[in-house]
């Protein structure tokens, strides 16, 4: 077989894209929203639109079942995980998931919230800390 990648549309109908199950198989969904389109708390928000990701640095990204959070953007990382309240929907497969992955999103090699002359450096999963 051929392969293919998550959130393509792949060998799926018009209106379709192929999602991750929890198995890791991809199976086409119907997409609830235009391509470059997400949907959040049951509407269709653009990709760039900044009032569901307002943190500098940040934007939504979608995750290989096609369910959206807010992440740090290239060359941008986080100085702590911590939750939020937000909470979103995802079409008819309504999940409990925060949009918000935690922490303010720093660029790398600028001050940030490093002390003295030491500058942001990303070390692991986009987690900074100072060098």
């Amino acid at each position: 077989g051929e392969c293919w990648e998550p959130l393509s549309q792949g060998p799926c109908g018009q209106d379709q894209w192929l999602v991750a199950l929890d198995s890791g198989i991809l199976e086409c969904m119907d997409r609830q929203c235009g391509h470059e389109e997400v949907m959040i708390d049951e509407e269709c928000y653009n990709v760039d639109d900044k009032s569901k990701c307002p943190g500098l640095g940040e934007s939504i990204f979608l995750n290989a079942k096609g369910q959206p959070s807010c992440q740090c953007e290239d060359g941008w990382g986080r100085n702590k995980r911590e939750d939020s309240r937000k909470v979103l929907g995802w079409g008819e497969r309504r999940e409990e998931n925060s949009i918000k992955t935690g922490g303010r999103c720093y660029q790398e090699f600028t001050k940030g919230f490093c002390t003295a002359n030491r500058l942001v450096k990303f070390l692991e999963d986009n987690i900074c800390g100072c060098i």
